[in-house]
């Protein structure tokens, strides 16, 4: 099966594969439309996996890998995952230096070395090409013509031909001799061109070798790479420029004078690609046969300018090999992106929108408008100074003046004369804090404002002021629109949404309407007039007086969704904090009716070509009049075209590269056998899809062993352990990044040997061993029977005798016998009913429900309208019935230990049982005369002492007022129950004693609690200097180990924020972390030590003296995360206005922080404070990191990373992660509250407790 699939794609890719060595290109590329900045760029260096960040060449084979050569090895990529051929792992490869590649078409991948030959590599196995002579010659190219004759091309020996088994030298040859040949190429006519290092280009045609140089007309006499076009001209890249031959003549591309080249590759555009010692050049062509040339370098986004090789897969990625700067992929998503590289003045874009027809306007987020007209960035300057103030809004109205919304007023562009009019409080609004600008259908513009509510400007120049004083609940001002009945609709940023009608009659609608969120961040209107409404909450339709709203809990993914776009085929894009949702609008609408689950939708991201897939919050998106959708976000301005996307239509090839049996490998290439000791089989996999590799989905399946498919998501592996004898086939198939699966996929056949008592044979031998010794048996057995046969004859006339004497004695002893067992079965039956009984009391701590329980548990045994438990008082020398129950009514009786004529004390000081059938004649035995405490006297009763280990713990008794009740099997259940009954009573004496201990415990706990509750820092004096910050604190027992700390400096320069794990909880983790807390105030203010690092080696120093740890076994300590904030510029940190310094340190514990809307994470050092050290002096590290108003800081201890659901799911650091991505724009207040009930939410379950003490901070500058 794998040969076949193997043909399969050597038939698919042999087109392919002839181009790339002819280094044509009739396969994918780039589109031209875009600028070289607008493809994504990715980079990977030997921090990703590569043995060197020097690398030669590139090759994509038939089978999909792509393959780079090095100065440190061989290495095949898959997308995700690097694999590294060298000296040390295969054998071939006498040499670590790889110079080049050439794949035939039989997919054999011959590879060139510098002093190690010629190597080849076929179904996953190396070897050296063995010849008649030695070669082991420098390799600098490998070609193979059209007569399958191969050509090898060396450092300084010239060039040579592999045929008949041999090397064939051409050295004689003059141009040839003594010469590097560094590229090979043949045209349609068959004529082969070498390029030489210093002697030009030398042409082999009908056996005749021909030299051209710089005096036929080449730029340089280096050549470094030669390609045809599909007209047959050879193009030359040379040390000193670009040149090519028609044919005819050479000529050169005077703008490219001196330039180094080292490849060319020609695209189906017939853009030239140029490899090159100062970046990556693109010639596009013109039509008036001249060249657009675009460069990517250092400056605009490449790690390192000098590039060595260039391929294009099979789906259209260009392929980068560079000199230093690793392995990069130039990639065309379905966005194009506009950012800083492409001339926009800040990453985060604020607002968009049309101006004229192809062009567009941008604002930034530093006061700068940008114009967007033929795919380039221009500036688009104003004569009024913004003064780096974020544009909130553009908007043109329909006479086409350009309103510009800020927070220091609103810009007005006069369409016809260019006249800027920058409006303030000081000429026409009472806000100059502008948020959004709106024209109705009448020409009236309506002006949103931050705190000064709606302001309305008629055409003939009338204005009318909207505020909270008239008919506005809020005046914040989110969002303006218009419906199809002229009404306004107002969005506001907490009061919901106002509908003003053209009488001006205001409507609210608010979360008690069934709003989702009270925090309106836009409004659209379809066209059917429904109102969708994005929230801070969720999304919420609005259809006449109905509201619908689509939140988390009824499976829409988006709490926070920040605009909504209609597409001309009816489906929604939705910008949102993680990108951008696409969700079909009539899929929601159905869901509004019949409430069906939402699943249909997907997410466009980074992995889809967004430079960032944070859209920018409550920034407005625009729909273009050529349908275009433009998305301002985090990173710059992303553009889709919903109706032309780019999909990659190719099915991923699917490769099994690995087979691992409990640890031994083994070649998937051939059928896997699994002998009978081994338990363990792991397949890994890939799927050679190089867009998007992270959005690869797998499933896999073990034919006769799984019944489905399973779906493996992105994970690359799968593992069985334990499988049955049997034969196998492992499959799996995959779908690229747009859902096209490969559903051929690949396969291995696996054969799981039996044990030898699973085989046949044995089967066999043991089935022939058992018929054997049957007949044997049975053989033995039938001469045994005739003999006694033959004495039983003998013996029958005496026994017939004997039987009927004895058949009578029989039957009767058979009468007995069946009286026994129906006593027997009796007594079993009491036995597991008194058994079931004495589980449940011993259970009981409460002597009232263990009276009760009893009381009609008895009476299912028999007659006892009287029954209590006497519990005996030492103290007061009595026995107390507290809870005697007669005729199901309860009374309490107590009888002094002097009472002598009472049964209960009689039986408890002879500490023997009392059975009375009838009172009246019977109670002599025991008593002077009968007393009672009750209205009756008993006939029948039983009284019987309970002890426990010898001691007296009281009396049981059962009374009836029937006499004769109570036999001897009624008085051996009572005794049974009375062990049981003697064991609940002494749990009930020792539970109220441990009851009693607890609370004297747990109250100098509490007390313990207050004091530590006294020693971390008080809301109060964290308000005086911070403002936004929330402490989620949940200690998993009274006292904590956890605790958080914040510290102001003396001189107020510096604020600490910290929170410290200390080890164990509880009672120890307390008194660790008040030495924690006392040690960290007295460095702090006493020692003045301000560094966080300093900081952490003085209170790893002061632990180990106070706890002895030097000499003593203690080995406690701490974690800690500890951050430093300064707001005052000082030399040493050079502070803008509206910046902070962040200087972080950490033991075990790592810092979260959200700059610019971007997650980022520094690691605290893998050492903690106090406890064992086995180093000279422990240090620790610190970082800084410069902050910005609105950037957002996160420290945890690890109990809340460590906490379990109820399926032994980890809460886990990737969810702070997720949650903090995704909810860091809202207030901190609200943030904790999310944490919190998630939190919870792992806590639910059957069996799940808190783990550990738990602490997370998160503040806000």
């Amino acid at each position: 099966m794998r040969l076949g699939r193997y043909f399969v794609c050597l038939a698919c890719f042999f087109g392919f594969s002839i181009l790339v060595q002819q280094s044509t290109i009739l396969a994918q590329s780039l589109e031209p439309q875009k600028s070289l900045t607008q493809y994504l760029l990715h980079n990977w260096t030997t921090e990703n996996g590569l043995p060197s960040n020097t690398l030669n060449k590139l090759i994509q084979t038939q089978d999909g890998y792509i393959w780079a050569a090095g100065y440190n090895g061989l290495v095949r990529f898959d997308g995700t995952y690097f694999t590294v051929f060298n000296r040390r792992n295969t054998a071939a490869l006498l040499t670590n230096s790889i110079s080049d590649f050439y794949e035939t078409a039989d997919g054999k991948l011959w590879i060139g070395t510098s002093g190690g030959g010629l190597v080849l590599h076929e179904k996953d196995s190396f070897r050296i090409l063995q010849t008649k002579t030695i070669f082991n010659y420098p390799i600098e190219k490998i070609f193979k013509d059209n007569t399958n004759r191969l050509w090898v091309g060396t450092r300084s020996e010239g060039v040579f031909s592999f045929e008949g088994g041999d090397f064939k030298t051409y050295n004689a040859i003059e141009p040839l001799r003594d010469v590097s040949v560094k590229t090979i190429v043949q045209d349609s006519q068959g004529t082969i061109w070498f390029g030489t290092e210093g002697k030009g280009l030398v042409r082999f045609a009908d056996e005749t070798f021909d030299n051209f140089t710089t005096k036929n007309g080449l730029a340089d006499n280096e050549i470094n790479h030669l390609t045809i076009d599909r007209k047959n001209r050879l193009w030359i890249g040379t040390a000193k420029g670009l040149s090519w031959h028609d044919g005819k003549q050479f000529y050169s591309l005077a703008s490219l004078k001196d330039l180094t080249i080292n490849k060319i590759l020609i695209d189906k555009y017939d853009c030239l690609w140029l490899g090159t010692t100062r970046g990556l050049y693109r010639l596009k062509p013109k039509e008036d046969n001249t060249w657009e040339i675009q460069v990517l370098s250092e400056d605009n986004g490449l790690p390192y300018k000098e590039i060595t090789d260039l391929i294009f897969d099979k789906e259209g990625n260009l392929w980068i090999a560079t000199y230093r700067g690793g392995l990069c992929r130039l990639q065309d998503g379905k966005f194009t992106n506009y950012t800083v590289r492409d001339g926009l003045s800040s990453q985060p874009i604020s607002s968009v929108c049309e101006y004229k027809e192809g062009q567009y306007l941008v604002g930034t987020d530093v006061g700068v408008i940008h114009l967007i007209a033929e795919n380039k960035v221009l500036n688009f300057p104003t004569k009024n100074s913004l003064k780096s103030e974020r544009i909130r809004h553009l908007y043109k109205d329909k006479q086409g003046n350009i309103w510009v919304s800020t927070y220091i007023g609103l810009l007005k562009i006069d369409a016809q004369s260019g006249q800027e009019t920058l409006h303030t409080e000081a000429n026409l609004l009472p806000d100059k804090q502008v948020r959004v600008v709106y024209e109705d259908k009448k020409g009236n513009v309506w002006i949103g404002m931050k705190v000064g509510g709606l302001l309305k400007l008629s055409p003939t120049g009338e204005s009318k002021i909207y505020n909270k004083l008239n008919i506005l609940r809020s005046n914040f001002i989110m969002s303006i629109t218009e419906d199809q009945e002229g009404n306004m609709v107002i969005g506001t940023n907490e009061s919901g949404l106002m509908v003003i009608s053209p009488d001006e009659k205001a409507t609210l609608i608010t979360t008690k309407n069934g709003l989702s969120s009270n925090t309106i961040f836009n409004v659209y209107i379809d066209g059917e007039n429904r109102y969708w409404v994005t929230t801070g909450g969720g999304l919420s339709l609005i259809i006449k007086d109905k509201i619908i709203s689509f939140t988390t809990k009824d499976g829409f993914p988006e709490d926070s969704p920040i605009d909504i776009l209609e597409d001309d085929i009816g489906t929604f894009w939705i910008p949102t904090y993680r990108g951008i949702l696409k969700i079909k609008k009539q899929h929601l609408l159905d869901f509004a009716t019949t409430k069906s689950k939402i699943t249909d939708y997907e997410y466009y991201g980074k992995y889809d070509g967004m430079n960032n897939q944070e859209c920018t919050g409550t920034a407005k998106s625009l729909k273009s009049s050529d349908g275009r959708l433009w998305f301002p976000t985090l990173g710059g301005l992303a553009v889709l075209d919903p109706l032309k996307i780019k999909m990659n239509a190719l099915p991923p090839p699917i490769d099994i590269f690995k087979v691992t049996i409990d640890n031994n490998e083994v070649s998937p290439r051939f059928p896997v056998v699994i002998m009978p000791n081994q338990q363990r089989i792991t397949f890994e996999y890939t799927a050679l899809s190089f867009s998007s590799p992270e959005k690869i989905k797998f499933r896999y399946r073990l034919k006769n062993y799984d019944n489905d498919w399973i779906e493996a998501g992105n994970i690359r592996q799968a593992v069985y352990t334990s499988l049955p004898p049997g034969k196998y086939q492992f499959e799996v198939i995959a779908a690229n990044a747009d859902g096209v699966w490969n559903k051929t996929g690949d396969i291995v056949n696996i054969t799981v040997k039996p044990q030898f008592y699973q085989t046949n044979s044995f089967y066999f031998v043991a089935s022939l061993f058992i018929i054997l010794a049957t007949v044997g048996l049975y053989a033995w057995r039938l001469n045994a029977v005739k003999a006694r046969s033959r004495e039983l004859e003998d013996m029958v006339t005496q026994r017939t005798i004997e039987i009927s004497a004895q058949k009578e004695e029989m039957e009767a002893q058979n009468r007995h016998i069946e009286e026994q067992k129906q006593k027997l079965q009796e007594s079993y039956d009491d036995i597991k009913i008194v058994s079931k009984i004495g589980q449940k009391v011993t259970a009981l701590l409460n002597l009232n429900e263990l009276v009760s329980t009893l009381y009609v548990s008895i009476n299912e045994m028999m007659k006892a309208e009287g029954f209590g438990i006497g519990v005996y008082n030492p103290r007061m020398q009595r026995i107390e019935f507290k809870n005697y129950i007669e005729n199901n009514k309860s009374s309490e009786h107590f009888f002094e230990m002097s009472e002598k004529d009472f049964l209960s004390v009689q039986c408890l000081e002879r500490r023997e049982p009392i059975i009375i059938n009838d009172l009246f004649k019977q109670y002599q035995n025991y008593i002077t005369e009968p007393k009672i405490r009750g209205e009756k006297y008993p006939q029948s009763v039983i009284y019987l002492p309970l002890l426990f280990e010898n001691k007296p713990l009281g009396v049981i008794t059962v009374q009836s007022f029937e006499k004769n009740a109570y036999d001897d099997h009624h008085v051996t259940l009572l005794q049974t129950l009375a062990s049981y009954i003697s064991i609940a009573l002494e749990n009930t004496n020792a539970y109220k004693i441990i009851q009693e201990k607890n609370e004297n415990i747990t109250d100098s706990i509490r007390y313990g609690l207050t004091i530590q509750q006294a020693a971390l820092p008080s809301n109060e004096s964290i308000n005086e200097a911070w403002h936004e910050y929330f402490a989620f604190f949940k200690p998993r027992d009274i006292v904590s180990g956890d605790f958080y700390w914040y510290k102001q400096s003396d001189d107020r320069e510096r604020i600490y924020w910290a929170v410290v794990d200390c080890t164990g909880h509880g009672v120890p983790g307390a008194f660790m972390s008040m030495l924690g807390i006392t040690f960290l105030n007295e460095i702090v203010s006493v020692q003045k030590i301000y560094s966080p690092a300093k900081i952490l080696e003085h209170l790893h120093k002061n632990i180990r003296i106070a706890l002895n740890q030097a000499d003593a076994k203690n080995t406690d300590g701490m974690d800690i995360a500890l951050c430093m904030f300064e707001f005052t510029s000082t030399a040493n940190n050079n502070l803008k206005e509206g910046e902070a310094l962040m200087t972080f340190a950490g033991a075990k514990l790592p810092v979260y922080y959200v700059k610019n809307g971007e997650f980022n994470e520094i690691r605290g050092t893998l050492k903690s404070v106090g406890g064992r050290q086995k180093e000279e002096y422990r240090e620790f590290a610190e970082f800084k990191v410069k902050l910005s108003m609105g950037d957002s800081v996160y420290i945890f201890t690890d109990g809340l990373i460590d906490q379990n659901d109820a399926e032994g799911n980890r809460f886990g650091s990737q969810k702070v992660k997720e949650l903090i991505q995704k909810y860091h724009h809202l207030h901190m207040s609200q943030q904790k509250k999310i944490f919190g009930e998630e939190f919870d939410r792992y806590l639910q379950g059957q069996g799940v407790i808190q783990r550990d003490d738990v602490t997370l901070l998160g503040v806000r500058l």
